[in-house]
């Protein structure tokens, strides 16, 4: 009997350590994890902060998807939902017991002499599918994890895309602001001229100092603009310095003039879309599971025993199979039956959301487009024939200087509401892109 409980302590011991060994495995996994994904993005960072001439938007978006905090919550959450699916494949563990009965009654069952002694192990043995029914919850639960990091990955995309958009738009308002100084600037100086030579009075002197001086402010302006949208663009992967001397051009996103039709199908393949169907088929796994839970499992047992008084050994072996009278499981199933209506509902509830979202983009983008068109291909040539008509005119004498002013005002404000359309244009693709999981 010693030599048995001897083995038993070992056993115990083993486990312990085993246990030990295992927790910290994983904790020096985790750690080495963690060391990794800062590594990774240091060396993001480093690289993009080497690039000095122009940034292309796959960079940036290459270095957002490396650093982004979002992003790593998503993997971490898949690499726990891959986990998940080892453990639920995992068998129950035995269980080990030593007993006596015997002792210490009255008689000659006083004291121990007459003790019998016991020592074995029991084994819960699961059926109706019910470990399968756990693995194929976990796998359903690793698919949502994968689709949720496909979610983040379009928001992250979304939100650099708008911000390198404001960094192309504030550069195209500077480089604007910078025309439209040195158009007010020209104008100044042949004003001067006329004023020098008597053909004009000196009271229009202040009128075109304060249009200088306005278009100095505009200037300004755009330049401090261009600064703090370059600096929001970086602080997506955690740089506070931008290197780079512009960003590429961003009209490369182009509206793909498809039927609406053509764009709900690509719902079909959108991220959230599935996730609300893999949602429903993992409640339905669930279910599954609370409906085995109805049929017992069975518990073998087996070991020796053996007796103080003869010293004789025997074995024995039991089976025990728990009797389904006061608890049949069917709240949880119940439960589960109500979550599969409810994950069916959320899923037509916001495939309706999105598709009333996408009509209603779609439709901003056709008037949008048809507006900048109107913008690039008439009020802008016409602006500007007017513009160098007048000015060609002033400088002989036959345009007076209000009409000077006037004119380039006109000139100014078009162009400054051309470019204004196109941020908002381009910002609805990508809206739209978004909403399609393009």
């Amino acid at each position: 009997m010693k030599i048995y409980l001897s083995l038993s302590c070992a056993m115990v011991i083993a486990i312990t350590t085993g246990c030990t060994t295992i927790n910290n495995d994983k904790s020096n996994l985790s750690k080495s994890s963690q060391d990794n994904s800062k590594q990774v993005a240091e060396s993001a960072e480093i690289a993009i902060q080497q690039i000095t001439g122009e940034l292309k938007l796959k960079d940036a978006l290459e270095a957002a998807e490396l650093v982004s905090p979002i992003l790593s919550v998503a993997k971490y959450k898949i690499e726990a939902a891959e986990a998940a699916i080892s453990q639920a494949d995992s068998f129950s563990n035995p269980s080990f017991k030593v007993g006596g009965d015997n002792f210490s009654g009255q008689g000659d069952k006083r004291g121990t002499e007459n003790m019998s002694k016991t020592i074995g192990i029991s084994q819960k043995i699961e059926f109706w599918g019910k470990r399968d029914k756990r693995v194929s919850y976990a796998k359903q639960k690793y698919s949502i994890a994968e689709l949720e990091f496909n979610e983040a990955k379009i928001a992250i995309e979304k939100k650099v895309k708008l911000a390198f958009l404001s960094v192309y738009y504030a550069q195209e308002k500077e480089a604007l602001a910078l025309k439209a100084f040195d158009i007010v600037k020209k104008n100044y100086d042949a004003v001067l001229k006329r004023i020098k030579s008597g053909e004009i009075s000196s009271v229009q002197a202040n009128k075109i100092k304060i249009e200088l001086a306005s278009a100095n402010i505009a200037l300004t302006r755009s330049k401090r603009n261009l600064k703090t949208s370059r600096k929001n663009l970086v602080s997506l992967w955690g740089s506070k310095i931008a290197n780079f001397a512009k960003v590429s051009d961003f009209s490369t996103e182009f509206f793909d003039d498809l039927k609406m039709e053509d764009y709900k199908s690509y719902l079909k393949a959108h991220p959230t879309v599935l996730k609300l169907q893999t949602i429903i088929e993992q409640e339905k796994a669930s279910l599954a599971i609370n409906e085995a839970k109805k049929y017992p499992d069975v518990t073998i047992s087996g070991g020796l025993k053996k007796d103080n008084e003869s010293d004789n050994e025997s074995y024995f072996v039991g089976v025990s199979i728990p009797i389904p009278i006061f608890n049949w499981y069917s709240g949880d199933v119940k439960v589960s039956e109500a979550n599969i209506k409810k994950a069916d509902a959320e899923k037509t509830k916001t495939l309706l959301d999105i598709e009333k979202d996408l009509e209603i983009c779609y439709d901003e983008i056709i008037s949008a487009k048809q507006e900048l068109d109107i913008f690039e291909n008439d009020i802008i040539p016409a602006a500007e024939a007017s513009y160098q008509a007048v000015a060609k005119a002033f400088k002989v004498g036959e345009q007076s200087f209000l009409n000077l002013l006037d004119t380039q005002h006109t000139l100014i404000k078009a162009k400054k509401t051309k470019l204004d359309m196109f941020l908002e244009y381009q910002k609805l693709i990508i809206k739209l892109n978004a909403i399609v999981g393009k």
